[in-house]
């Protein structure tokens, strides 16, 4: 393959901007076809509704669950950021 700076631009670069400008048309017609049911209204006088995180925010939720009160730090900072550089660093050796 030639280097990059040498190729053509348009036969390599449209086919695919074309398909990834008709993937995302096809996502957003399975978007708005498909009707995904929301939760109710929010009623600010209901007391027994329990909110729970998104699912990016499950993992230290479950670990707030293990450090309660006073070792809610240790939950939330001393074993996330060692377990976030790690992955960050096994990430960037590649």
């Amino acid at each position: 393959m030639p280097p990059f700076h040498s190729r053509k631009h348009l036969p390599s670069r449209g086919i695919g901007d074309r398909c990834i400008a008709h993937s995302e048309a096809i996502l957003f017609a399975m978007a708005v076809a498909v009707h995904v049911p929301l939760e109710h209204m929010a009623d600010p006088t209901d007391n027994k509704y329990i909110p729970r995180p998104e699912w990016y925010f499950l993992f230290l939720f479950q670990l707030l669950k293990y450090f309660e009160g006073d070792q809610i730090l240790v939950g939330t900072v001393l074993i996330n950021n060692p377990a976030r550089a790690a992955a960050l660093r096994a990430r960037l050796r590649r």
